[in-house]
């Protein structure tokens, strides 16, 4: 390009990847000044000359502002060459390039130049030292000598102080030294520079340095005013890239003063802007910042997403501190669904970031969030470490956000452990800290735990006062799950003081406000884990309304603590339930059908590893079929299903003599309500601790087999036998007198809605049943999704799935081998039995599955919709931990011996469609699993239901063989050949096999129940 004319100036475009290349003559004895106005993206600029060193000159103050310099030729004429180029090798770039007529070296210029040159050696060195964010700060003396040197030599220039003080402050910014920053920033803003559009730019700079800084050391009104200033400025001088990262910084501080509707509008604008300005960083940076604040709205679901896809994003826009900052908000939600394990495993993934980085702010939060699970988990000698290590940074940085929130902690530590004083002490503090500087969230917690620790000394008044203040500050910044919190526990403070009604006005919103939250929560798994954790909302609901019924028993009370337990019963299977009627629409992207059976996949093979690796296999599993049900609009109607009421309740009871009890065990007292079509009666029971120790003490008798044979002669095997069945009597009977059972006609058929472990007890050895039998249901109200899929096969039509090829060692493969040593033992006698169900059933109609047959594949492909029974004759793999991996054993070989996938497990349940009267597992313990909140067991049983059968038969330990075969034989004579209805067969089975000595003890017959529809 040609030597611009003296005088003149010149626009330069500059294109990705390139550079221009200008040649400056400057006369001897001669000074020229250059100015480069960048009005399109940034550039580097390089002055070259014979014998010179390289001069390299940036300005990072965004649009319009200028790179100046003074070429100084000395005793001989000089060419110095200029070469620009763009900061961002994909970008281009466009600057005005300026330069003044050859003038002779003065005094004036000769400083000038010296200043300038000063100036750029320190940025230079201030770009060397790296970043905290970028997670390469090295700090070095020489650049904070480097600025005193620059800022000497521009005593006597205003504008060039500015930029001297600002890109100190940013040095300091940069290493993590907040408060030098702010007063740094300060300084620069004191100077008197006015220089039009490229003085903007300089200014809105230490502007948005100081703002900054501000936030980070928890002035969050003062960052928003600097911020706001800064703003006004890039928006003159058009500078899309800072207005937007301005805009994001803006939203954080308005969440960090809880004015979360402000937070969500200026965030959403931060990301037009960012895209507009084709910044991908600072839009991945916003997208973290729409997640957390929906995070903090309580909105957990759309929360999720948004931190999926904030991940996502940062694969192919790498940014740490941005992906430090999502796992340390993933470890929080994590944490408030009761999902601890994902919970640290978060957390410490955003320890490890910031601990590569140098981020000495993002670990002191990190470590205080982990210090609040070992708080959650009872750890308090760990907890108070970590709050007081966290507290030390905090104190020595100046964090004042982080410092609130380690007060709360050590207080919250010092009340468990009964020091009154001193917990007081450190909430008091948190929360006027918190107030002070705008802490919302903090502030909340703060008063929360100080309203707590008021309550149990007895001053309901101070404890009044801290709620208002709560719930006040928690409606202000839309704090959802906040507002639930302070509306809990003024229910609580109602209900110590006598005001019932109070209470039950108090309590009834945070309920609405906890459903509200679950309903919006896509990931299945995770919307079972929130909801479990907010029982205790529940517990609070049904013992004031109890109190209430005991103080006015016509008032229909009694009623309404059935139906507040309702809302609050296997939930996730009536969820299933409904969604189950609802068909995928077009608009679901085929992209995430394919990748949650990619998720499936996954899921299987982590099986065969550790446990982490199955947990994270199953969250991402849970996040794609969260992502499909936020793509279907129809889920919406599920969100907020309408509440069960007294007549939908009684109309589901409309047959005669059906009589349903349903359990609620809590702590201090448990109720039983009696369900009939004329209304409900209640029982005050003892605690929930008294009542399981007893129910777990019944089962731990009745399902432990009973000895094998030995040489012990017939005397002393009955002397045990009597022993071992007075055991079980003594212990049937304690649980009995706890639940104060009422007695029921001789013709009722029996309801069972259990609570907690009684879920894993047979109640036909607390109360006999009667000729019509006993059902069990997770929740009375699950019976309508139920009763809804539509059934067409009939009655006699069987599918028999029965002894498939599970072990190396089976005659049946081509090659045999040794078996592992924890393969399944034969079912001898369930073939057996099998084979007589199919002699009962219609042959025609039915179908026969065994040996290599008995696979996946096939049971995947199976009509299941024309029968009208299923019985398993095999094994099932109970996994405790992992309910979703719970299975049916199937063949682990394909005909020609190659091994092959062999469990049909409880999450591949979920996408079969089953619509089956009835499923029997008859060799395994399908009933039982592990219970979360109010959903009941999550066991096999339970899957069925997903998969749409009416009822399924199962038990509640492993039952024996032999046993278990002579069982279904009576079951299906019942059923089969004499007509009789499942409850009815299953309690004539029962009885017949109680009559035989043989199988006289409870461990043989009394573990199977049938759970479902009684019709």
């Amino acid at each position: 390009m040609a030597e611009p004319s003296p005088a003149e100036a010149i626009r330069v475009q500059v294109s990705p990847g390139n550079v221009v290349v200008l040649p400056l003559d400057v006369p001897a004895h001669a000074s020229i000044e250059i100015g480069l106005d960048q009005s399109e993206g940034a550039v580097e600029a390089q002055l070259t000359a014979p014998a010179r060193d390289p001069i390299r000159l940036r300005n990072d103050a965004g649009l319009r502002s200028r790179i100046d310099y003074v070429l100084d030729a000395g005793d001989r004429a000089t060419q110095w060459t200029l070469t620009v180029s763009s900061t961002r090798p994909d970008r281009p770039a466009t600057v005005e390039v300026m330069t003044s007529r050859p003038q002779p070296t003065t005094t004036r210029l000769t400083a000038r130049a010296q200043a300038l040159q000063r100036l750029a050696e320190a940025e230079a060195l201030r770009r060397t030292a790296g970043s905290q964010e970028a997670g390469t700060a090295k700090d070095d003396v020489a650049v904070e000598a480097a600025y005193e040197r620059a800022l000497i030599a521009a005593a006597a220039d205003d504008c060039l102080q500015l930029r001297v003080e600002t890109g100190r402050a940013r040095h300091h910014f940069a290493q993590g030294r907040y408060r030098e920053a702010q007063q740094a920033a300060e300084t620069a803003l004191a100077s008197h520079c006015v220089d039009g559009l490229a003085g903007d730019a300089e200014r809105a700079a230490a502007l948005r340095t100081r703002g900054a800084a501000r936030g980070y050391r928890g002035d969050f009104t003062g960052a928003i005013a600097d911020q706001t200033d800064a703003l006004a400025l890039y928006r003159r001088t058009g500078d899309l890239a800072y207005q937007a990262l301005l805009l994001g910084n803006l939203s954080a501080n308005h969440r960090a003063l809880g004015d979360t509707e402000r937070a969500l509008r200026t965030a959403n604008e931060a990301l037009a802007t960012a895209e507009r300005a084709g910044d991908a960083r600072r839009a991945v940076f916003v997208q973290e910042s729409i997640a957390a604040i929906r995070l903090q709205r309580g909105e957990l679901g759309p929360a999720l997403s948004a931190y999926r896809l904030t991940l996502d994003a940062l694969r192919t826009t790498p940014y740490p501190r941005v992906e430090g900052m999502a796992w340390n908000d993933l470890g929080l939600l994590y944490r408030q669904t009761g999902d601890r394990t994902a919970a640290r495993d978060a957390l410490g993934r955003a320890a490890s970031i910031w601990r590569e980085s140098g981020d000495v702010s993002g670990l002191a939060e990190v470590q205080l969030n982990l210090a609040d699970l070992d708080l959650d988990e009872g750890r308090l000698d760990a907890a108070w470490q970590g709050y007081r290590a966290a507290l030390d940074v905090d104190l020595a940085q100046g964090f004042r956000r982080e410092e609130a929130h380690a007060r709360i902690g050590l207080g919250s530590v010092a009340a468990l452990r009964g020091e009154d004083a001193e917990a007081g002490g450190h909430l008091e503090a948190a929360a006027v800290l918190a107030e002070s500087i705008g802490a919302s969230a903090n502030a909340v917690a703060a008063r929360l735990a100080l309203a707590e620790l008021a309550l149990r000394r007895g001053d309901h008044e101070a404890a009044a006062r801290a709620a208002a203040t709560a719930l006040d500050q928690a409606k202000r910044a839309h704090d959802v799950s906040g507002e639930a919190q302070v509306l809990i526990l003024r229910a609580r403070l109602a209900l110590a003081a006598g005001d019932l009604a109070a209470a039950h006005i108090a309590v009834m919103p945070a309920l609405d406000l906890i459903e509200g939250t679950r309903g919006v929560i896509d990931p299945p798994q995770l919307r079972s884990r929130y909801f479990a954790t907010r029982r205790d909302a529940y517990d609070l609901a049904i013992e004031i309304l109890m109190q209430r019924h005991a103080a006015q028993p016509d008032a229909g009370h009694a009623m309404q603590a059935l139906l507040v337990s309702e809302r609050a019963r296997a939930r996730a299977l009536q969820d299933r339930l409904n969604e189950r009627r609802l068909t995928l629409p077009d608009t679901v992207d085929l992209g995430l059908l394919e990748a949650e059976r990619t998720a499936e996949l996954a899921v299987r093979a982590a099986a065969a590893e550790d446990d982490a690796a199955v947990a994270e296999a199953q969250r991402r599993l849970d996040a794609v079929r969260g992502q499909i049900r936020a793509q279907n609009p129809r889920y919406a109607e599920l969100a907020h299903p309408p509440a069960p009421t007294s007549d939908a309740i009684l109309q589901l009871l409309h047959d005669r003599g059906i009589v349903a009890d349903s359990w609620w065990l809590a702590e201090p007292h448990s109720y039983r309500w009696r369900i009939t079509a004329g209304g409900v009666s209640a029982a005050v029971l003892p605690g929930r601790t008294a009542i399981e120790t007893a129910a777990l003490r019944l089962r731990e008798r009745v399902a432990a087999a009973p000895a094998a044979a030995t040489a012990q002669s017939i005397e002393r095997i009955a002397i045990d036998e009597a022993a071992r069945a007075a055991e079980v009597d003594a212990a049937a009977h304690a649980l009995t007198t706890l639940l104060d059972l009422p007695d029921a006609a001789d013709d009722a058929l029996h309801v069972t809605i259990p609570d907690g472990a009684l879920a894993w007890v047979p109640f036909v050895l607390l109360e006999p049943d009667a000729g019509r039998g006993r059902v069990y249901l997770p929740a009375l109200s699950a019976l309508t999704g139920i009763r809804a899929a539509a059934r067409s096969g009939a009655p006699d039509a069987v599918a028999i799935v029965a002894d498939p090829v599970v072990r190396a060692d089976d005659p049946r493969l081509p090659q045999t081998g040794v078996p592992a040593i924890d393969a399944p033992t034969p079912l001898p006698y369930a073939r057996r039995e099998a084979r007589a169900l199919l002699a009962l059933a219609d042959r025609g109609a039915s179908r026969w599955i065994d040996g290599f047959d008995a696979s996946r594949q096939t049971l995947a492909a199976l009509p299941w919709a024309r029968y009208g029974t299923v019985h398993f004759a095999t094994h099932a793999r109970l996994d405790v931990v992992r309910p979703d991996l719970s299975a049916i054993v199937l063949s682990a070989y394909a005909a020609d011996g190659t091994p092959q996938d062999g469990v049909l497990r409880a999450d591949d349940l979920y996408t079969l469609d089953m619509p089956v009267d009835l499923v029997v597992l008859g060799a395994c313990d399908g009933a039982i699993g592990p219970i979360q909140g109010a959903e009941g067991p999550f066991s096999l049983a339970r899957a069925f239901f997903h998969a749409g059968a009416r009822r399924v038969l199962a038990s509640l330990w492993a039952v024996d063989d032999r046993a278990g075969a002579a069982l279904m034989g009576h079951f299906y004579e019942g059923l089969l050949r004499q007509g009789l209805l499942p409850p009815q067969a299953l309690a004539r089975a029962q009885r017949a096999l109680r009559a035989e000595p043989r199988w006289a003890a409870p461990y043989y017959w009394a573990g199977y129940v049938l759970q479902g529809d009684w019709r």
